[in-house]
């Protein structure tokens, strides 16, 4: 076979769909709680705006975690990305000040853009060519019906100061499913090659 996948181990696209949608989860929470997170900590809209400016510096991270996964392998990488973006979720939802916020969002979304760069490569990496599309637009769909849901659970908390805290929790509860995706999760063969 032409493509490489004749022998390559067929990844079941679960785990990078829940990666997917975890990320997806993850990624629509500043938009969805901004109002919140300025009340939270006294911010003007000015200043939360700005605030919100320095997660971009999380491309770096991505970039390394992305260079990572070409030398240590792609699997290794998602999962201590999906270790990481508990971790980091969960200091968001407790951060006292907005530098200790920054500090959390910066591995939150250094985590999240290398988990949404890696489930694209692997993806592309397990299927046959025919399949390949049709994977990659499942991942790109469960994402994007993912970054809605921080807005409704914003609408529900909307009242509360602190609501904010709460919607980043919900962005911890998806790690009790890490020891299925440990072992759902195999290594790209073609990576292994």
């Amino acid at each position: 076979m032409a493509n490489g996948c004749r022998n390559a181990e067929r990844v079941p696209l679960s785990p990078l769909l829940v990666l997917m949608g975890w990320w997806g989860f993850a990624s629509g929470i500043n938009g969805s709680v901004a109002p919140l997170l300025a009340q939270g900590f006294g911010l003007t809209g000015g200043e939360t705006a700005g605030l919100l400016a320095w997660i971009g510096l999380a491309s770096v991270g991505s970039l390394w975690l992305g260079v990572e996964a070409d030398r240590r392998g792609r699997r290794t990488i998602l999962l201590a990305c999906a270790f990481a973006l508990p971790a980091a979720a969960f200091a968001s939802a407790v951060a006292p000040t907005p530098g200790v916020y920054v500090a959390a969002q910066l591995v939150v979304y250094a985590a999240g853009g290398t988990v949404l760069a890696i489930v694209t490569v692997f993806v592309a990496e397990s299927l046959p060519a025919p399949e390949r599309a049709s994977g990659q637009s499942r991942a790109g769909l469960v994402f994007g019906v993912a970054t809605v849901l921080p807005l409704l659970a914003a609408t529900l908390v909307a009242e509360r100061a602190d609501g904010w805290r709460w919607v980043w929790l919900l962005a911890v509860l998806p790690a009790m499913g890490l020891p299925w995706l440990w072992r759902r999760l195999p290594e790209s063969r073609l990576w292994a090659a």
